[in-house]
């Protein structure tokens, strides 16, 4: 019968991938942050500007609008 010996053994690895994850969710962030940010000036300037105009002019404009962007997807 043959004997057995039982040897310890350690595996390590190098974190090589963390550094990279983290990279990545700081260039999101700030991507998010900036298009946040240019969403909420968009909409304070069409704020101000539907701010100045009567409620026939913000309906006569709104349907115009929704008419460009039916045709556009429409094809």
């Amino acid at each position: 019968m043959a004997a057995t010996i039982k040897i310890p053994a350690e595996f390590r690895a190098i974190d090589k991938f963390s550094g990279v994850i983290k990279k990545m969710l700081a260039g999101v962030r700030n991507f998010s942050n900036n298009g946040i940010a240019a969403i909420k000036r968009f909409d304070h300037s069409i704020n101000r500007t539907f701010s100045k105009l009567g409620n026939l002019t913000k309906l006569t404009l709104g349907i115009g609008l929704g008419t460009l962007f039916a045709s556009g997807i429409g094809g």
